[in-house]
């Protein structure tokens, strides 16, 4: 999945390469080489935890990792599928987990933002979370933000002592958010992942109790489509 996903951005920019602009959440490929000598104006742990300046960090990183990978695989002579599948593979995973980081900080950060909750306390806990989530997801790979220069000596202490202030203030919420997760095999039911491991029981509960099974069987079922489905024949 991730190698499709990977084919689906170098043809992103690709595209831009020549000229064409992309568009929706993937806009941020039309403007990499401006992202590229962006720097973070960042000097305090407020600065750091703007919302802008998070989702800024992460477009800059994706936009590096997109850059590099393209020009590593423009500049190669060797087959397509050893590009892809040998020499180039680890680079390409990165860039594809990067970008792919970013557009669901994006999107989620977007759905939040717009979305009306009932509940006007929801969104600062949504907020808390959306940077926690961005702050452990950069932490992951600080080496292309210092290789741009978007970050500089003290950034990763910054980020550090953010990691700390917003776990701070989730702490007050844990009890209603781990309530909230043991509610999702009740009332969301999932076949696939389910803590109890039983995908195909509950795949067949669901489906003993939908509309199409409250019907009575048709007249051709047990003599034309029983026998196909227990006994095929060519």
């Amino acid at each position: 999945m991730l190698q499709q996903s990977s084919r689906y951005i170098l043809k992103a920019v690709k595209s831009v390469r020549k000229g064409k602009k992309v568009v929706s959440l993937f806009d941020y490929i039309n403007n990499i080489e401006a992202l590229l000598k962006l720097k973070s104006g960042a000097k305090t742990v407020e600065d750091l935890l703007e919302p802008e300046h998070l989702l800024q960090a992460m477009s800059v990183r994706a936009a590096f990792a997109l850059k590099r990978v393209y020009d590593m695989l423009d500049q190669s002579d060797v087959s397509e599928k050893e590009k892809q599948n040998d020499l180039m593979a680890l680079d390409i995973l990165k860039m594809t987990r990067h970008h792919m980081n970013y557009m669901l900080a994006l999107m989620a950060w977007e759905k939040k933002s717009t979305y009306h909750f009932r509940d006007f306390r929801i969104r600062p806990i949504l907020d808390t979370l959306l940077k926690i989530f961005i702050i452990k997801e950069l932490q992951t790979d600080l080496s292309h933000l210092y290789e741009t220069g978007f970050f500089g000596p003290g950034a990763g202490a910054l980020l550090d002592e953010g990691f700390k202030l917003v776990l701070q203030q989730l702490r007050p919420h844990m009890v209603n958010l781990v309530e909230t997760s043991q509610s999702v095999e009740t009332y969301n039911i999932s076949f696939i992942g389910n803590k109890h491991g039983d995908i195909y029981e509950k795949q067949l509960e669901h489906m003993m109790g939908t509309k199409l099974n409250e019907k009575p069987r048709p007249r051709y079922y047990e003599k034309y489509m029983k026998p196909v489905m227990t006994h095929p024949k060519l």
